[in-house]
């Protein structure tokens, strides 16, 4: 077996050698022969690609920095220095439209300027942290507002005023001017109740369509103008805790029946995207409209979602209950 296996050292030959290092020295790559055995060592310089800045980058909100062999982009809006790697218009771009949307939509010249007077971007972002400020006390103050029943004028001709006189008093003249900058006009109180209002229903309905089942309490309530209100009630599941929440209220005519409740319902569902097949209950009173097993509200939910429970409202039936009942007895109750 020996015979067929070579002893010793293998040796590259000198010509071999020769063409290997003529090969990397035209590749520019440094060789080193260290030994007999011409055994090499191997240094690879790879250039580095540095990015150029260009004019047009100016239309995204950008000047330049640093010295000629590396530039780097600067935000004229926030004055952030971004990596020479970043000298693309899409990174660029990216940066205006996630950082400063409401700057996206301007053109080149008003980039210029803010470029021009350095003091300017500054100003800018005082203003947007001041204005930013006013809009959320505006809110809050709606809120509260909101939650009261009181008037929207109240915000202007109360609120306001007693802001400014408890300012001007524990702060001074110069805090006074900040507090002018709130919105609080009848106008923009109604608009940021609506909004809220749009908010906290988005809320509910997203909650309700992540959450496994709902249940439902359906009541026909008359207001003081008596006017027919449809009232509904769910009851979900959001993060393994059970809420409660109204989710719809709805004016009716004055004569309404099963089929009017149970198409308005409908429409809201329909409308929001809500599945009926994760309605596991509906709570309702006692009354004809609403638990007819056809043509009542009962009837009607049945044949869209057959699976659903229907159950009397225990409030309903004690008040049923208490009215033949003494007064003494009823002031227990009450």
């Amino acid at each position: 077996m020996d015979k067929w296996l070579k002893t010793g050292t293998l040796k590259r030959s000198a010509s071999r050698t020769e063409i290997r290092t003529t090969d990397l020295a035209a590749m520019g790559i440094t060789v080193d022969q260290q030994d007999d055995n011409h055994e090499v060592q191997r240094t690879t310089y790879w250039p580095i690609q540095k990015r150029k800045y260009s004019d047009e980058y100016l239309r995204y909100g950008f000047s330049v920095t640093g010295d000629e062999d590396c530039p780097k982009p600067l935000c004229v809006v926030c004055g952030e220095i971004l990596s020479n790697g970043s000298m693309k218009p899409s990174l660029l771009m990216r940066h205006l439209e996630t950082k400063h949307p409401t700057y996206k939509q301007r053109n080149i010249s008003f980039f210029q300027r803010l470029s021009n007077s350095p003091n300017l971007n500054s100003c800018l972002i005082s203003t947007n942290k001041a204005n930013e400020a006013a809009i959320l006390a505006s809110y809050r103050i709606s809120y509260h507002i909101a939650k009261s029943g009181k008037n929207h004028t109240i915000a202007e001709n109360l609120v306001f005023p007693c802001i400014k006189d408890a300012v001007e008093c524990m702060f001074g003249e110069d805090h006074v001017q900040k507090i002018k900058n709130i919105p609080l006009s009848n106008s923009t109180v109604s608009r940021r109740i609506k909004d809220m209002s749009i908010d906290i229903e988005a809320t509910i309905n997203e909650r309700i369509k992540k959450s496994p089942f709902f249940s439902i309490q359906v009541d026909e309530s008359t207001d003081v103008s008596d006017l027919s209100i449809l009232l509904v009630i769910a009851r979900y599941l959001n993060v393994n805790e059970l809420e409660e929440n109204l989710l719809l209220c709805y004016p009716l005519t004055k004569r309404f029946t099963g089929e009017d409740i149970f198409n308005a319902t409908q429409d809201y569902f329909c409308e929001n995207e809500i599945d009926w097949a994760k309605c596991c209950g509906v709570c309702t009173d006692g009354g004809k409209s609403m638990s007819r097993c056809y043509k009542g509200l009962r009837g009607r939910i049945k044949i869209v979602a057959p699976h659903v429970t229907w159950s009397h409202c225990c409030i309903h039936r004690q008040s049923l209950a208490a009215k033949p009942l003494p007064d003494s007895l009823k002031e227990v109750l009450n």
